[in-house]
């Protein structure tokens, strides 16, 4: 993996898209609304492309939602986040 892949991954490619589900414990379709509010595309289930810092981000989420927030207030805020950073990105 060249090193300019590497920073845009924040790490090393270690789980798939099952795999991260499952060690979070979160819905997959839940994450999926999610990762396509943030403005990510959806990827295959089996190819390992996620990082522990995606794993650190959907565990972040499922204690934002065990505080109290509902499913549909995390995917608005996750748009929120993913248009501004569209923003500053252009």
């Amino acid at each position: 993996m060249s090193g300019d892949l590497q920073l845009v991954l924040l790490g090393e490619a270690r789980y798939t898209a099952l795999e991260l589900f499952a060690r979070a414990d979160i819905d997959p379709e839940l994450v999926r609304r999610f990762w396509r509010a943030l403005g990510y595309t959806d990827v295959p289930d089996d190819d390992r492309i996620f990082t522990d810092a995606d794993l650190r981000a959907l565990e972040t989420m499922a204690r934002f939602m065990q505080s109290g927030v509902s499913d549909e207030v995390t995917v608005q805020q996750a748009r929120v986040y993913g248009s501004s950073l569209a923003r500053i990105a252009a």
